[in-house]
């Protein structure tokens, strides 16, 4: 008896197809500051390996990196809480690139889901928070996301917003010494 070709034409065509049509998908052009230079390799790597045709034009680890980075060119940036200059210095530098560069969309990639941290990086104009602790193809599917215009937010961390909204107490951002 013979047996069947275990190898799958059809994955082979839509592999191919699905190549094709990537090819012609513009790139979405991402700028990535994050703490340390092996972070920023390393996902840089995994956005521009995904499949949302992402292009990682610019990382930097510091937030006086963001005078000669090319966000100009970007549709969207990743800003890690944490960079070189401290561990909130990412949210300093969101506030910066909201105010200079107002049609970037930025997603600040967060450290840890607390309130306080996600209402801060809504309130300083991220329109998209991402947790470290998930997949990197979860990150490129939110810089997707953002750049078609949509908010990246779970279900918890809108449920902080709503309670931020509808509270009149200022929120006060620390870090992890209290400070």
């Amino acid at each position: 008896m013979k047996q069947a070709d275990p190898t799958p034409r059809v994955s082979c065509v839509t592999t191919r197809v699905d190549s094709i049509i990537r090819s012609q998908i513009p790139l979405i052009n991402v700028c990535i500051f994050d703490s340390n230079p092996l972070n920023c390799d390393l996902l840089s790597r995994a956005v521009e390996g995904s499949q949302y045709s992402l292009r990682v034009i610019d990382c930097a680890d510091n937030s006086a990196s963001f005078q000669h980075s090319l966000l100009g060119q970007a549709h969207v940036a990743i800003i890690s809480s944490r960079l070189k200059d401290g561990p909130l210095a990412g949210f300093a530098l969101l506030k910066q690139v909201s105010k200079t560069h107002a049609s970037l969309r930025c997603v600040m990639l967060l450290e840890r889901d607390g309130r306080d941290v996600v209402v801060e990086a809504f309130r300083l104009g991220a329109v998209g928070v991402c947790e470290r602790n998930q997949p990197s193809e979860m990150l490129c599917k939110c810089i997707y996301c953002v750049h078609t215009g949509q908010v990246w937010i779970n279900n918890q961390q809108l449920h902080y917003l709503l309670e931020a909204v509808s509270s009149n107490t200022p929120v006060r951002l620390t870090d992890l010494r209290g400070n």
